[in-house]
């Protein structure tokens, strides 16, 4: 798993973001056999459910478009429904993040 955090309130890679998800770009380049990967998505607490589902949803979309843009095939790169316990507020944490993980 990797675990790239967002500032609140935000969906932009951060400078210290940006290593993690080079690291899984070289783990995915280096597989010999295409591995699947899946962003998954966590809440800041505080907000709107409105606000939960639209930047849940530009954060796992930053996060896929930079792995795209750096070489990663899209048909590898999948973003499943937000979940209803996110929308809930049920599934926050303390720092608003995606995470990366490999099948």
């Amino acid at each position: 798993m990797h675990r790239i955090d967002f500032e609140p309130n935000t969906f932009r890679i951060t400078p210290e973001a940006a290593p993690v998800l080079d690291e899984a770009i070289q783990l995915l380049g280096g597989n010999s056999e295409p591995a699947a990967v899946v962003i998954d998505q966590w809440a800041d607490a505080d907000r709107s459910q409105t606000f939960r589902l639209f930047t849940t949803r530009q954060r796992a979309k930053a996060v896929r478009r930079y792995l795209v843009d750096h070489g990663i095939d899209p048909s590898r790169v999948s973003l499943p429904p937000v979940a209803a316990a996110i929308l809930a507020g049920n599934r926050s944490a303390q720092s608003p993040r995606v995470e990366l993980h490999v099948d």
